[in-house]
């Protein structure tokens, strides 16, 4: 009978060092759940701190790519399904919330240009930034172009609207989209439609990092918010490159039907 002997140094050394490298990724998770633990229930038990999360980021925002992914990205896919819940192309009297360095707005431009049509007749830019409005206003104003610092939810504004839209900007609202969908419902007119984009999933977080409230969301309950503020058609499709290398759902809402809109 052959003997068995024992494990050399040689075998034990890659299993040793595998186990150390295991033990150190536990600690770092560890840490990363107690540091997001004690971040949740310090905001959360504290109102105004919980405020601070929710915008206090997005007030001494830059106008720059760290808006989106620390990576430049245009508005065409947007655009594009934006665009198909119109009949003519056109978007009307718009409010675009949170237009950050301007990405759906420049892209809006640029298609007029390739097209020669007028794709909108008034254009409102609404951000809590100064700073990304005074760049705005400076890159972008004209006489049908105008930029106001200020919160969605609450900023004075005069009139009725044929579109509000939001790229990436309904997915940090807190705790959801709703009351920003009874804001735009109430400024639309009755043909008017609200579009925005956000991450699919069902779950919420805050980014421990960059101190951000971030919420995903599943198709029932997009349907859901959306007719709780009372829209009565909702469509909900899948969008390219809603982030980098990663999909969004493209929502698309109104009170009348519109050619992209089924009843919600």
């Amino acid at each position: 009978m052959q003997q068995i002997k024992p494990p050399t140094d040689t075998i034990l050394q890659p299993v040793l060092a595998q186990l150390e490298k295991l033990q150190g990724e536990v600690h770092v998770l560890r840490t990363l759940v107690t540091h997001l633990t004690n971040l949740v229930a310090e905001h959360v038990v504290d109102p105004d701190k919980l405020q601070n999360i929710v915008t206090g980021a997005w007030i001494e925002a830059k106008p720059n790519k760290d808006l989106t992914w620390s990576v430049d990205m245009n508005g065409k896919n947007f655009l594009d399904l934006m665009l198909k819940t119109t009949l003519d192309g056109t978007l009307g009297d718009v409010i675009e919330v949170g237009p950050g360095y301007g990405r759906v707005l420049s892209t809006l431009l640029e298609r007029e240009q390739q097209t020669g049509q007028r794709m909108f007749k008034s254009y409102l830019g609404i951000d809590l930034s100064q700073e990304n409005v005074d760049y705005l206003a400076a890159t972008f104003g004209s006489d049908r172009i105008a930029f106001v610092q200020g919160d969605f939810h609450t900023v004075k504004l005069q009139g009725q609207y044929d579109t509000v839209y939001a790229s990436a900007v309904f997915m940090h609202l807190f705790p959801d989209l709703t009351e920003a969908a009874r804001r735009a419902h109430k400024l639309l007119r009755d043909t008017g439609r609200l579009c925005f984009d956000v991450p699919p999933g069902d779950f919420s977080y805050i980014d421990p990092g960059f101190k951000l409230f971030v919420k995903h969301y599943s198709k029932p309950y997009l349907h859901g918010y959306i007719a709780t503020a009372g829209f009565t058609y909702c469509t909900v499709e899948r969008e390219a490159d809603f982030a980098p290398d990663s999909e969004g759902w493209f929502v698309s809402a109104s009170k009348q039907p519109l050619p992209a809109c089924a009843p919600a």
